[in-house]
């Protein structure tokens, strides 16, 4: 068997089901018609930001705000334009912006990228809750991702989902946004996070979405430069830890198929090659 017989047929239900409902977290700039759903370690800090400045750019630069330094606890448009799902934003805005001309943008990542960003983050360099972290594995990656499969397996097939800390980094992408009933509306830019390119790529992309919605040239200026300028602070690229845990996953056929058992649905749905793996 070879990775191209996973989760199909009878395997299908050793997989992570698509469009589990999890959580949505929906930014709002209704100035531009923009509507941006935010995935955690897919830029979501620095989209939060960039929709807040295209939310009320006088009051965003009168606060001498910068978009790499605006993180979730101190951000200026906290309640202002934050919603836990598009209908509710479309509902909240209905008399004044009819449904069809919001423009939709989520940004997706290589699972296998995500998951080792997630992993090198959130369990290595600043657990929360000490040993117990990361399912109580640490830094065991073989532990953690055999015992996150296992919750996610449970949780797919529950009426309500466990939301620890770790689930809203690592559970599947797909299971954010309203995907379910609203995949086709969105705008779906891919981020990796490789090299300076690749952040040139998506900041590119972002503002031709911008230049449609009647965004300003001089903003489109201002938020290229901003996003150029310095990585922010969760960036795992660069670290020696990242190098030994991504070789150790890729080099492993074992855990390999267990992150293809779990991300399958985001390979699949945002296009993403489903890497071969020889058993």
């Amino acid at each position: 068997m070879n990775s191209s017989g996973i989760c199909l047929g009878d395997d299908e239900e050793r997989c992570i089901k698509k469009f589990v409902s999890l959580e949505t977290r929906i930014r709002t700039s209704p100035k531009y018609h923009l509507m941006a759903c935010l995935i955690q370690k897919n830029m979501s800090t620095l989209l939060q930001a960039i929709i807040c400045l295209l939310y009320n750019e006088v009051l965003f630069l009168k606060n001498n705000r910068n978009l790499i330094h605006e993180s979730s606890n101190i951000r200026l448009c906290r309640k202002f334009n934050e919603f836990n799902s598009p209908f509710k934003a479309i509902q909240f805005y209905n008399k004044t912006i009819s449904k069809d001309v919001w423009k939709y943008i989520a940004i997706t990542r290589n699972p296998i990228d995500r998951f080792i960003s997630n992993f090198i983050d959130r369990c290595i360099r600043k657990p929360t809750k000490g040993i117990k972290s990361c399912n109580g594995c640490h830094f065991n990656m073989t532990c953690f991702i055999i015992s996150e499969y296992n919750y996610m397996l449970k949780e797919s097939n529950s009426l309500v989902l466990r939301r620890e800390f770790e689930d809203m980094h690592f559970f599947p992408q797909n299971w954010r946004c309203s995907f379910r009933k609203m995949i086709s509306n969105y705008t779906i830019i891919k981020y990796q996070n490789k090299n300076n390119k690749n952040i040139e790529e998506v900041i590119s992309s972002l503002n031709n979405i911008f230049h449609q919605q009647k965004v300003p040239n001089s903003t489109l200026e201002f938020i290229k430069s901003q996003l150029l300028s310095s990585r922010t602070m969760h960036t795992t690229v660069d670290t020696k830890a990242r190098t030994f845990f991504e070789d150790r996953l890729l080099n492993s056929p074992f855990l390999m198929e267990y992150i293809v058992r779990m991300y399958y649905y985001d390979f699949k749905l945002f296009n993403y090659t489903i890497p071969e793996i020889n058993f």
